[in-house]
């Protein structure tokens, strides 16, 4: 039943999705103001981002980027950029493996969910133009932002530092100088959910001088049982929410041409346990297959683990249950702070900018990481990170457009980060061991300097030539305990890292009325590291990956249609990676240890949106990507694809907005659907780790008053109640996403 209704899903939506594709309602937003379809699409062509760190118009730059403003998060109830997976194409953005705070950012096939001290992302995360340097943290609060930009494909020039996939700019709302406003919403929902979100712009000199303050708590009882070793209910549930965040702004104008900058910002999460759902592989026996021969470095015939070639029962028969653990700390913690300064001069032909930054935060990871008792398999982590980072950049931008344009810029950022990582593994029956422990401790310093070049040599006609040349320096200190009471480290090591890398880009774009045509070739990198996060003898402390590298080709037409009506964006791409960084998983020891290998990915991108009505808007988005390994991670005999690359997904939806009639204000609603192929979720590809397709259906509904003074939304997420995984530990656990969700919210503006 459930296949047959899927394929009825694919075949309406993709039906829809031929008029039109995208995601300009999260852009735009419903028309509250009811106007015609043509003003609405003009609107849509004249949203500013600063993708290129310049302001442009977004159908004018010639990159693959989107927009997500505060209306299409709001409308969500959204309280972190998880929200929008699906409404980019080639996107996904969820929770880390067993991390409240880490984000999975997965952009065209191309993503890293490794949380450990060694391991830095492949999407560049940046809030207000300062990188954040670990996936830990980087599931920042939705707390006043003005949009958010997704840039697909590497930035390797004015971006940089681990960005070969792309970045994900957080662009916070800044203090208004002029006007005095506030708003407040309070949402309600699923399992006891309570948000509460509010912000206050105060003018202190007028024109001159303004503060913003915004704050968000939001608290929600988690979806995952938590049994004991007997399997009895502890009455705890884990993967729920309690979190407060607040920022404050502050901007001084003292001229026309000044603008001063001054934000801070802090996180307090205490969500819990986030916990996996174990699988029972073991009940299904062993099997003939092929083993790894390291000595000979080939495949042999051996017995296998069933679950290479099966899909693994559940252990507890149910996708909500789990183990509690048997730590007597169960307690993850999380805070972190940042301050920023960010100080731009008009100089008239161009401006000049100095951003700096510093970041830091203190997390205590805990998991159970199989999620089942003795006497099977039993690994259990405790991971103490405190990481503290410092980024200065200065930025000189030409304004207007002239026969040659530039953005130039120097970056240095430096970060350190110290790990404290406690592991415990045990088989069979007997009492569990004491913990492993592993100290750490990383010092990085990254230097570049950048620019691009746009030149005009004719009307409509634009080339880019674009590098940077980047240095990194890592330096590292590792201790290994064999149990956690013991004082005195039986193994250590010390090591350096110094690479240095150029990476180009070239574009070409033509813009013909509404029609912008573009095609560039970009290169990224990631940066080298020690390979293994628990290391268990000195070779292994010592073990490094090489530098990963990107080259990526794209295609695109921007198109706008029938006076604006309808927005079209078609995009191609080919990206080839060297040295390809994934994680794995050891499923006898719990470790994880940082493959490498070579691949290569194409894909094409369609998104748009058609307005045939007034206060209607209907948008959607579909992706195909192809994957092939050029060299497969060594000794991995199963895997063919690429870790959770999804090779088909779309979305199409809706919103419309039209007057109450009887009363004043409008009334409005809108839905969506995104459909999810089906993709593996290790690297090792075995079939228990294979998640099956997916679709899931967003709805909401509400009044708004005049001049949006209040409004009142109802609405609700994965509202067929979809049972479905996105990450995996090998053969034994997945991690469940949440059941179906409603909210109601009730926002004011004064």
């Amino acid at each position: 039943m459930r296949k047959s209704r899927h394929g009825l899903i694919v075949s309406v939506a993709l039906a829809a999705i031929a008029a039109a594709g995208g995601t300009a309602h999260a852009q735009d937003g419903a028309a509250g103001d009811n106007a015609n379809a043509q003003d609405e699409a003009a609107r849509m062509s004249e949203i500013v981002v600063t993708a290129r760190k310049r302001a442009e118009t977004i159908q004018d730059v010639p990159t693959t980027v989107t927009a997500i403003n505060d209306a299409a998060l709001d409308v969500r109830a959204a309280t972190d950029i998880r929200y929008i997976s699906g409404f980019v194409p080639n996107v996904t953005i969820e929770q880390a493996t067993t991390s409240s705070t880490g984000s999975q950012i997965f952009l065209r096939g191309i993503g890293i969910d490794n949380t450990g001290f060694n391991v830095d992302p492949t999407v560049g995360v940046y809030l207000d133009d300062i990188f954040v340097g670990r996936l830990i943290g980087s599931m920042l609060g939705a707390v006043d932002m003005e949009r958010v930009e997704v840039l697909r494909g590497p930035q390797g020039t004015l971006y940089g530092r681990n960005a070969t996939a792309g970045a994900v700019k957080y662009v916070t709302r800044k203090p208004d100088v002029y006007e005095n406003a506030g708003k407040f919403a309070a949402t309600f929902g699923s399992r006891d959910r309570i948000t509460l979100r509010g912000s206050a712009n105060l003018v202190l000199v007028p024109d001159r001088l303004a503060l913003l303050v915004s704050a968000q708590y939001h608290k929600q009882d988690g979806y995952i049982r938590l049994n004991d070793e007997d399997g009895n209910d502890t009455g705890l549930r884990s993967n729920g929410r309690d979190l407060r965040d607040i920022r404050a702004a502050l901007r001084y104008q003292p001229t026309d041409d000044l603008t001063i900058d001054i934000a801070a910002d802090y996180s307090h999460n205490r969500s819990g346990l986030q916990s996996v759902t174990p699988t029972n592989c073991g009940a299904l026996g062993t099997v003939d297959g092929y083993v790894y021969d390291s000595a000979n470095d080939a495949f042999i015939p051996g017995q296998v683990n069933a679950g290479q070639l099966n899909k693994c029962p559940l252990f507890y028969d149910d996708p909500y249950e789990s183990y509690i653990g048997p730590f007597g700390f169960n307690d993850p913690k999380f805070d972190s702070a940042g301050v920023s300064g960010v100080v731009e001069y008009d100089l008239g032909p161009a401006s000049i900018k100095s951003v700096t930054g510093y970041r830091g935060f203190r997390d205590i990871f805990v998991s159970a990481l199989y999620a089942k008792p003795l006497p099977y398999v039993n690994v259990n982590l405790v991971n103490r990170l405190e990481q503290r980072q410092f980024q200065q950049e200065f930025q000189l931008s030409s304004n207007g457009q002239s026969l040659i344009d530039y953005t130039l810029g120097l970056f240095y950022y430096h970060e350190d980060i110290d790990s404290d990582y406690r592991t415990q593994v045990a088989f069979g029956a007997g009492p569990l061991p004491t913990p492993r422990k592993n100290l750490d401790s990383q010092k990085t310093d990254a230097y570049a300097v950048y620019g691009e070049v746009y030149i005009h040599p004719l009307d409509g006609l634009e080339l880019t030539l674009g590098g940077r040349m980047s240095w990194d320096r890592k330096s590292v200190s590792r201790e290994l305990y064999p149990t956690a009471d013991l004082t005195t480290p039986t193994l250590t090591y010390d090591g350096k890292i110094k690479d240095s890398v150029f990476t180009p880009k070239l574009g070409v774009s033509y813009q013909l009325d509404d029609v912008l045509l573009y095609a560039s070739y970009a290169e990224g990198y990631r940066s080298a590291g020690w390979a293994n996060t628990t290391g268990t003898s000195l070779a292994n402390l010592a073990l490094t990956f090489d530098r990963e590298t990107e080259e990526s080709y794209e295609v695109g037409v921007k198109s706008q249609w029938f006076d604006r009506a309808l927005t079209l964006n078609l995009a191609a791409f080919e990206a080839k990676y060297n040295n390809l960084q994934a994680t794995l998983t050891l499923a006898s020891t719990g470790s994880t240890v940082v493959t490498q290998s070579d691949a290569r990915i194409r894909g094409l991108e369609l998104e748009g949106a058609l307005r045939p009505a007034d206060g209607l808007t209907i948008y959607g988005n579909m992706a195909v990507m192809k994957d092939k390994y050029l060299s497969p991670p060594p000794g991995l005999y199963y895997a063919k694809r690429l870790k959770h690359l999804v090779r088909t997904s779309f979305l199409v939806g809706f919103d419309y907005e039209t007057d109450a009639g009887f009363v004043p204000g409008s009334f409005f609603m809108g839905a969506d659907l995104r459909y999810q192929g089906p993709a593996f979720r290790n690297v090792a590809n075995t079939i228990d780790q294979s998640s099956p397709s997916y679709t899931l259906l967003g709805a909401r509904a509400g009044y708004r008053a005049p001049d949006d003074a209040w409004s009142l939304t109802l609405g609700g997420s994965n509202l067929t109640d979809e049972e479905y995984f996105l990450l995996g530990i090998e053969n034994n656990a997945r991690s469940y996403q949440a059941p179906r969700e409603i909210f109601l919210t009730f926002a004011v503006n004064y």
